[in-house]
């Protein structure tokens, strides 16, 4: 297959498109490399069937040609972050649903058959855990709310245009590359800490539930969403709730550790309990998660030290 992969050097696409080389398709990948980094496609760069464009998915005029010939578009090329969008809600919204929109445009001119969008389970919100594909969003942040938007474009140009677009509402994932800040998520934030003998930050009392994914779980779903005909929405995750603390548990007995734990408030635009159901991905994508928390766990912790030592 020809695909164009956007955001394809960041965190989930570059291991989608590791997944999509070791298939044999060609990539096209269109990523202004803010938050993507070369090095994550290194390895698959070398086959020669990677052509990397650094630009904006918000300005291709330049490069709407790359679009010609191409059978999907995958769309990861986005602002993430649940706190950070509650800052740069603006923004947040500019490249996520405009962003989104001129890709949508691209496919309806050069007639590309199928449109992968990488959503979240945050569009849930405030909805009772465990989420479904049948829940009205409710959306409680900017972030959130971007995603939603740009989910009902998806719906709009599948319905009016018949663009076959699959909407995958990703849960908590983590593992290598996971960029790493201030707004980082628990486990790269607290495997780092951990390794570096930093004390971690609990917001609320640690009760609260999220479904943590392994990244090369979340890849296999979206390369099993661009072989099927079908549109709509998806939930991609593992299934199974696991509490912050019990997280905590995992890690300390894995690394092993002991953390130095601070308390804070709860915060706001995140959900307490977070967590969906993957029945319909199972019965309609045969999707089915090969990682359980620990062995992903275990993988991520050995990539997070040969990390630190490269930098020792």
């Amino acid at each position: 297959m020809n695909l164009i992969v956007t955001g394809g050097c960041g965190f989930i696409g570059s291991h989608f498109v590791d997944l999509a080389i070791s298939k044999n398709d060609k990539v096209i990948i269109i990523d202004n490399l803010l938050a993507g980094n070369k090095e994550n496609i290194e390895n698959s760069f070398s086959t020669g069937n990677i052509e990397l464009i650094q630009n904006d998915i918000r300005n291709l005029d330049l490069i709407k040609s790359k679009f010609s010939g191409i059978d999907a578009v995958i769309h990861f090329a986005a602002r993430t972050g649940v706190i950070e969008s509650l800052e740069k809600s603006v923004e947040f919204t500019d490249v996520n649903v405009l962003g989104t929109l001129k890709l949508l445009e691209l496919c309806k001119e050069f007639k590309i058959p199928k449109f992968v969008l990488a959503s979240t389970g945050a569009v849930y919100g405030n909805n009772k855990a465990p989420f479904t594909e049948a829940m009205i969003p409710d959306p409680i942040s900017p972030y959130a709310a971007s995603k939603v938007a740009a989910e009902n474009f998806c719906k709009s140009y599948s319905n009016t245009f018949g663009i076959q677009c699959m909407i995958l509402r990703f849960t908590n994932v983590f593992g290598p590359r996971k960029s790493f800040g201030p707004y980082a998520n628990v486990i790269p934030k607290f495997v780092r800490a951990a390794l570096r003998n930093e004390s971690i930050t609990i917001f609320g009392n640690g009760d609260q539930e999220r479904d943590f994914v392994y990244v090369k779980d979340v890849a296999n779903a979206c390369y099993q969403s661009i072989k099927n005909t079908k549109s709509g929405v998806y939930n991609i995750g593992t299934g199974k709730n696991t509490s912050l603390n019990y997280l905590i548990e995992i890690l300390e007995k894995t690394i092993p550790h002991k953390f130095k734990k601070i308390n804070d408030n709860f915060r706001d635009g995140e959900a307490k309990y977070a967590y969906s159901s993957i029945e319909n991905a199972k019965s309609e994508l045969h999707y089915s998660p090969k990682f359980s928390l620990q062995e992903g766990i275990q993988e991520y912790i050995e990539y997070e030290k040969t990390q630190l030592e490269s930098t020792c």
